[in-house]
């Protein structure tokens, strides 16, 4: 097993120095997952109380300390809550052979609402969450 990270505990692991985090205006909060405060794991909320379309947040593990590992299997699970319909919000989730995540990409998995089309007054329409795998759209229909 090369990484296993419970993410109700990635205080601990930042505090431990496993992962880096950068992004604008950045709350991150665990749940435990007992009582009723939630499914256990991580919250990243870039906006705060506010919405922003320029928003980002990055979490970055460097495996085997820079070094790199053959990796022949990858399983996660992610929960996306909300995306806004009027700041165009997506969710993004990619894999990267080294830091600079674009040009060195492996995979990019993102949930988003459909496009407005340029010159077009589309504003009240509730657009259809689609799902993009590296780019390519896979499903258009996954929720109001």
């Amino acid at each position: 097993l090369l990484l296993h990270q419970d993410f109700s505990k990635l205080e601990e692991a930042f505090e431990e120095g496993l992962w880096e985090v950068e992004g604008d205006e950045i709350n991150i909060y665990t749940c435990s997952g007992e009582a009723d405060e939630g499914p256990a794991g991580a919250y990243l909320d870039s906006c705060g109380d506010r919405v922003r379309a320029d928003s980002w947040v990055e979490l970055v593990h460097t495996l085997q300390d820079g070094g790199g590992a053959q990796v022949s299997t990858l399983c996660t699970s992610f929960i996306c809550e909300s995306l806004d319909n009027e700041s165009a919000a997506s969710f993004t989730v990619g894999l990267s052979f080294d830091e600079d995540t674009v040009e060195s990409s492996l995979l990019s998995i993102t949930l988003r609402r459909e496009r407005e089309n340029p010159g077009e007054d589309e504003s009240g329409i509730v657009k259809p969450i689609q799902l993009h795998f590296n780019g390519d759209l896979v499903a258009d229909q996954l929720g109001p």
